[in-house]
């Protein structure tokens, strides 16, 4: 292959090819060219994602408060017209998440079509990871590879899809997490807030649920480990750190650094799981 380019870039390729990551300038050439299609193609595929995601931003929503028990059987939420006011999106949204919500049995409607939560934990199947999973080291260093590529990827689509709602919702949590940072219960509470805020800005409900789903069996099979990782004073500062970092890029529309920092955080976590893993505290 002949190729005319300017020395700058001559020297680039030769440099790539010295490293040993390509056998010759043919090679860099075509992988090149395969990237930047492989980029496009999935440019274009969530360039046609439907643009409307508000129905699963509500449903979501309203889905992990009965989760999380914020919402409680017998509970009213209110009419369409009601919820979509209060979510802030347009009423034809609310019925359709208010539809998905009645059709997986979370709510019912009373006589003035007023919705109501009819009962607190619609998450009654098994959980699918903790079939594969124990209480030992090694399940638990699983559960965080498969952590770190869920939210390295899902914090990506963070940072494409997120709305000024969902920034809201993580600046809140954050905020909690300063506040609380006395308190290791509340800090957990706000720590998993945070990041059910990025699964949120996925607009993704498969990813939403199988988040909720990895963290549910995390934090049970882990629960001594986030105790102690919840006591120390100096960890808090460092998560809440992390939490500042991810959130930042998030808002400034920078994916690397979206991943570079919550890489960062995940390692920090398996650091610590390690080093408690080695002494014992386990």
């Amino acid at each position: 292959m002949n190729l005319s380019l300017p020395s700058d870039l001559k020297e680039l390729i030769e440099e790539q090819i010295k490293s040993g990551q390509y056998v010759s300038a043919e090679e860099l050439v075509c992988d090149a060219l395969h990237n930047k299609f492989a980029n496009a193609i999935q440019f274009e595929t969530l360039s046609n994602r439907k643009t409307d995601p508000q129905p699963e931003l509500v449903f979501s929503k309203i889905h992990e408060s009965i989760y999380s028990e914020s919402l409680k059987p017998g509970e009213y939420l209110g009419t369409e017209n009601d919820i979509a006011q209060m979510m802030q999106v347009e009423r034809l949204s609310a019925e359709k998440a208010m539809k998905a919500l009645w059709e997986a049995g979370c709510v019912e409607k009373d006589e003035n079509d007023t919705y109501f939560i009819t009962f607190s934990k619609p998450h009654i199947s098994v959980n699918p990871f903790s079939t594969v999973t124990t209480c030992n080291d090694e399940s638990i260093y699983d559960l965080l590879e498969v952590r770190a590529g869920l939210e390295s990827y899902g914090v990506v689509l963070a940072v494409e899809r997120s709305t000024d709602q969902d920034i809201q919702f993580m600046e809140e949590a954050l905020s909690k997490n300063r506040a609380n940072n006395q308190d290791k219960n509340s800090a957990r509470d706000a720590d998993i807030a945070f990041h059910l805020g990025i699964a949120y800005a996925t607009h993704n409900i498969i990813y939403i649920d199988l988040i909720k789903r990895l963290y549910e069996q995390m934090f049970s099979s882990i629960n001594e480990l986030h105790s102690l990782l919840y006591e120390t004073p100096k960890n808090l500062e460092i998560i809440e750190q992390h939490h500042f970092k991810i959130l930042s890029a998030i808002s400034g529309r920078d994916k690397d650094g979206a991943k570079r920092h919550m890489l960062q955080h995940i390692m920090f976590l398996k650091s610590f799981l390690s080093t408690h893993a080695r002494t014992g505290a386990l």
